[in-house]
C-alpha cells in the first residue's frame, strides 16, 4: 500500500518521499527506463528492505514456502492512472549484486527467451507458470541486507482493467 514514483534516475527516490522532502527511507520508484504505463515487457520497481517491515521490508516472506501455499500472497496488485493490474509470483530468488535482471528492453526474441530462462532457473521455487514472450512481467528488487546481495521477485501479468 505504497505510492510508486519514478524519477529521471535511479537515485533520486532513493532517500526521498513522493514530495521530493529528503529521507533514509526513500520510496517505492520505478526505473527510469521504464514506461510509467507498465507498457514494457519487464517494469521494474526498487525499494528499501526496511527493518520494520515498511517498503520491500516483507518482501522476504516470499522466501517462506509456507508463505507461498496461500494463493492470495503470490497476487501483486498494482494500481495506476491507467488502470488496476494484477500480477502472479512465477519466480523468486536471492543474487549477489547483477543488473542482468533488470533489463527493460529486449532487441529479439532469442534474448528474451534468453531472459526468461535466467529468471525461472534462479528461482527457489517452480510456480508452474510458464512465461511467453508476449507477457508482461514485473520486477521487485530489494537488497537483502547483507553482502550487497539483492532480493528479486518477478511476476507475470494475469488481469488489467481500467480503474
Amino acid at each position: 500500500n505504497y505510492p510508486v514514483v519514478q524519477a529521471e534516475n535511479n537515485d533520486y527516490y532513493l532517500h526521498r518521499l513522493p514530495d521530493g522532502s529528503q529521507n533514509a527511507a526513500g520510496t517505492l520508484f520505478m526505473d527510469f527506463q521504464n514506461a510509467s504505463d507498465l507498457s514494457d515487457w519487464n517494469s521494474i520497481i526498487y525499494g528499501h528492505n526496511m527493518k520494520n517491515g515498511t517498503m520491500f521490508g516483507s518482501l522476504k516472506k516470499v522466501l517462506d514456502s509456507s508463505w507461498r501455499k496461500n494463493e492470495e500472497n503470490m497476487t501483486i496488485s498494482l494500481d495506476l492512472p491507467t488502470g488496476s493490474y494484477k500480477f502472479k509470483i512465477f519466480s523468486i530468488y536471492k543474487v549477489d549484486y547483477t543488473t542482468d535482471y533488470l533489463v527493460t528492453k529486449f532487441h529479439s526474441k532469442s534474448s528474451k527467451e534468453d531472459f526468461i530462462n535466467m529468471i525461472t532457473k534462479r528461482s527457489i521455487f517452480n510456480s508452474g507458470i510458464n512465461v511467453g514472450l508476449d507477457d508482461k512481467i514485473l520486477t521487485l528488487s530489494t537488497c537483502t541486507g547483507s553482502n550487497n546481495r539483492r532480493l528479486v521477485v518477478h511476476a507475470v501479468l494475469v488481469k488489467e482493467g481500467e480503474e
